[in-house]
């Protein structure tokens, strides 16, 4: 699991008390003796990983949800299709940690058996407006105050998702004054 230089040095393993196959090591910080001694460290634990057999009979592996426990001040503004209440929703709740709304936004959007989802966002400044199938559209404005919160990560809760076509563009204003 280290290709370059055996920075991720001697795992370990465990089974949890759910059966699951939890893999951590060592990694090695890379930097010289001297400056190890004089910082009072040298290198760190890896994140944990939780190991299995995937269908193919391959090596599977993710970090473990309990790490979710550990997010604290992060800013995050949250697009997504809800099927169960059938609804495109743009969730402010956690997009900054200063001022803005913090509520949910939610327009009447139901995909047909066997249709696929396909979002279209634009993110100007401080405002996110989303269109899903060419039917419906939702708006929110946002302040993100972390340098940190300002990409755009793609993810499926609850079901499993493909994705097929994943495009952006950096965009010249419409009216630089």
């Amino acid at each position: 699991m280290t290709w370059v230089d055996n920075a991720f040095f001697a795992p370990e393993s465990l089974v949890d008390g759910r059966g699951r196959r939890i893999m951590w090591a060592w990694v090695f910080d890379g930097r010289k003796a001297e400056t190890r001694a004089a910082s009072g460290w040298s290198g760190t634990m890896s994140l944990p990983r939780v190991l299995w057999l995937g269908e193919d009979k391959s090596l599977r592996m993710a970090p473990p949800e309990e790490l979710a426990l550990l997010r604290y001040n992060k800013e995050q503004t949250a697009i997504f299709y809800d099927s169960v209440e059938k609804k495109l929703k743009v969730d402010t709740t956690h997009s900054s940690l200063g001022e803005g709304p913090k509520s949910v936004e939610s327009g009447p959007f139901e995909l047909q058996a066997g249709e696929p989802l396909r979002l279209r966002a634009f993110v100007d400044k401080s405002m996110v407006e989303v269109f899903a199938n060419d039917r419906q559209a939702v708006v929110r404005c946002t302040y993100p105050t972390r340098q940190d919160a300002r990409g755009v990560v793609l993810f499926s809760r609850g079901g499993p998702a493909k994705v097929t076509l994943r495009q952006g563009w950096v965009m010249a204003p419409a009216n630089p004054w």
